[in-house]
């Protein structure tokens, strides 16, 4: 995700009965330059302020008592490029497969676990996530350093798990992408599962998002192969 700009206008969360007493007060009308900007509800008072409704029934408003400022403000966050998601996070290149033994290695060390329990299997997984609150957190392997270990270890776990397949980089928007391709050709974002899987806070996370991608997956085929068979 990328980091917000910095300078953003100072605004206040206020109940969403509050925003509709004060819109049916008067003095407030639809923001349609706004609303098409932020991507929301917006209106605008005749004292230049902003006010975005927030989805949902009971999530109420944020209000700015600077429109233009959140305009510009706005604008300017849109016209920035698309920034991966991996960006200053996985600094490995196109070589990243064949570090992936010593990743391990390393991720044996940072989580406390011997290299020989680190067999690729589904337990063992779930040990290394467990191992993680005894090692500063989650978000502590959210990491340049430790991040890449969990992706490779990740990666390896899913192929035990399909048995086989090939890792293979591709560049996306400058960033090097690692994913594990199948036997049969399908692709795996393991990237995606270990980055997810890290920012959730439960244990078992990333074995839950790999198990889920290895389900979607089936489904998928499941249902290819029902269509070719009509």
């Amino acid at each position: 995700m990328m980091k917000p700009l910095p300078g953003a206008p100072p605004e206040v969360r206020i109940a969403r009965r509050e925003a509709k007493a004060m819109l049916a007060a008067g003095g407030w009308r639809p923001d349609p330059e706004l609303s098409k900007v932020i991507g929301l509800e917006c209106f605008q008072s005749d004292r230049g302020q902003a006010m975005i409704l927030m989805p949902g029934k009971r999530s109420g408003a944020n209000l700015c008592e600077d429109r233009a400022a959140l305009l510009r403000y706005s604008l300017a966050e849109r016209a920035r490029p698309p920034e991966h998601m991996l960006e200053g996070l996985f600094p490995c290149g196109e070589s990243f497969p064949a570090e992936i033994s010593k990743l391990i290695d390393q991720l044996a060390v940072d989580t406390g676990i011997a290299r020989s329990d680190l067999d690729g299997t589904e337990e063992s997984l779930l040990r290394v996530e467990r191992a993680f609150s005894r090692r500063g957190g989650r978000r502590a392997f959210l990491t340049p350093e430790r991040f890449p270990e969990v992706v490779a270890y990740t990666g390896e776990v899913l192929r035990q798990y399909i048995g086989g397949g090939t890792w293979k980089m591709e560049l996306a928007y400058g960033q090097w992408e690692p994913w594990i391709v199948g036997a049969d050709g399908s692709r795996y974002p393991v990237f995606i599962l270990a980055h997810d899987g890290l920012e959730q806070r439960r244990v078992g996370a990333i074995l839950g998002m790999l198990q889920g991608e290895l389900v979607g997956e089936f489904l998928v085929r499941s249902s290819a192969r029902r269509d070719n068979s009509n």
